[in-house]
C-alpha cells in the first residue's frame, strides 16, 4: 500500500476543506482557450476532460474579446451527460457531467469609436470578464461581442464601452450577466 495513499483521500485538487468536515468543491470561472488568440493553448476536449477528472461541478470559457468557441464548448460538455431526475413520462432527465458557463473577458474603453492615438493618449484598454447567466445573458453577450468587432475594433482588439454595457437589458429582480473583477488589468485595479 502506498504510504500517501491516506492522504489523497483527504487532500483532493478541487476540493479545499475550509472547516473540518465542511468540503468546497471549485471550478474556474476565468479560462482562456486556444480560441484566445495568443494568449491560451488549451483545447475545449481536453479542458473537459480535465474539469471532470477533477470532479468540478462547472467550468467556464472567458477568451478575450471573442466567443468563437461558446458553440464547441457547450457541445463538448453535451457529449458527456448525468440522469438528475425522472421527466412526468418517467424519462431520465440529462445534464452535462460539468456545467458549461459561456463568458467573455472583453477589452474596456472609454470611446469604443477612438481611433486616433498618439504618445500622450494612448488606447488604454481594460479587462473585464461577463459570465452569462442564462440564454439572455448569452445572446447579450453575443451582441456585445459583435459591437466590439464592428464599432470598437482598434488594432488587434474588439473593444467595448460603458455606453454599451449600460444598454444590456435587465431587470431590477434578474441578471443575465455576471460581472468579475478579478483580472489584474481590470478597470477597478487599475
Amino acid at each position: 500500500m502506498d504510504k500517501y495513499a491516506p492522504l489523497t483521500k483527504i487532500i483532493e485538487p478541487h476540493k479545499t476543506t475550509i472547516f473540518p468536515g465542511h468540503i468546497c468543491r471549485f471550478s474556474h470561472l476565468h479560462v482562456h482557450t486556444q480560441y484566445s488568440l495568443l494568449d491560451g493553448a488549451a483545447s475545449i476536449d481536453n479542458l473537459y476532460k480535465k474539469a471532470a477528472a477533477n470532479n468540478m461541478p462547472a467550468l467556464a470559457i472567458t477568451d478575450h474579446g471573442n466567443m468563437f468557441g461558446a458553440f464547441e464548448f457547450v457541445s463538448q460538455a453535451w457529449k458527456n451527460t448525468k440522469v438528475i431526475g425522472k421527466d412526468e413520462d418517467g424519462k431520465d432527465m440529462l445534464a452535462p457531467t460539468v456545467k458549461p458557463i459561456v463568458g467573455c473577458e472583453f477589452y474596456v474603453v472609454r470611446d469604443r469609436h477612438a481611433k486616433a492615438f498618439t504618445k500622450e493618449v494612448k488606447d488604454e484598454r481594460y479587462h473585464q470578464v461577463l459570465l452569462a447567466k442564462n440564454k439572455i445573458g448569452y445572446q447579450n453577450l453575443v451582441k456585445l461581442t459583435s459591437l466590439g468587432y464592428i464599432e470598437g475594433m482598434y488594432s488587434k482588439y474588439p473593444r467595448i464601452d460603458k455606453e454599451l454595457i449600460e444598454k444590456i437589458p435587465r431587470r431590477v429582480d434578474r441578471y443575465y450577466l455576471l460581472y468579475r473583477s478579478l483580472c489584474a488589468s481590470n478597470h477597478f485595479t487599475s
